[in-house]
């Protein structure tokens, strides 16, 4: 039996839990292992930014759970790295990318800046594309406010443009 591991970040979303059981669903019907690798952030009130403590504890806390990939006898590693990026003491997708390097690996709505890493990304630019013209050519509304997501997120970025 193959063995994957899904690393993820922001669990408690609901379009991540969907995900999330999506994926518990298809590798039972296929006959395939998953194990889930979730990272979130401390709870705000568990926060210590800006009371002169370590931040370095929590930081750890956080991304130690990705240590664990190379114990679990994995076969391959898909990256959910978009429920993880603008998250405090998330490690950079290089670092993780690192920790896996004796698997094969695929990100998840996140393109990582190495050739050799596939991926599956929505494509949020023609999405939105198609979003604006239709409110603008069926509705007629000629001013659209957007509320964007992080400034470093990929998929926030191509939605703005």
């Amino acid at each position: 039996m193959k063995t994957i591991a899904v690393m993820v970040g922001n669990n408690q979303s609901e379009y991540i839990n969907a995900l999330l059981k999506d994926m518990d669903r298809i590798s039972k019907e296929r006959g395939i292992r998953i194990l889930f690798f979730t990272g979130n952030r401390l709870p705000v009130e568990c926060d210590d930014v800006g009371d002169g403590r370590d931040v370095s504890l929590r930081e750890h806390q956080f991304s130690s759970i990705f240590d664990y990939i190379t114990y679990g006898g994995c076969d391959a590693c898909i990256i959910c790295y978009g429920s993880m990026s603008g998250i405090p003491g998330v490690m950079p997708l290089d670092e993780i990318l690192d920790k896996c390097s004796s698997i094969p690996v695929m990100t998840f709505e996140v393109k990582s800046n190495r050739d050799d890493v596939p991926y599956l990304i929505a494509d949020n630019y023609k999405s939105m594309s198609s979003v604006v013209r239709h409110l603008a050519i069926e509705h007629g509304y000629k001013n659209v406010a957007y509320l964007s997501g992080p400034r470093d997120n990929y998929s926030a970025m191509m939605r703005l443009k």
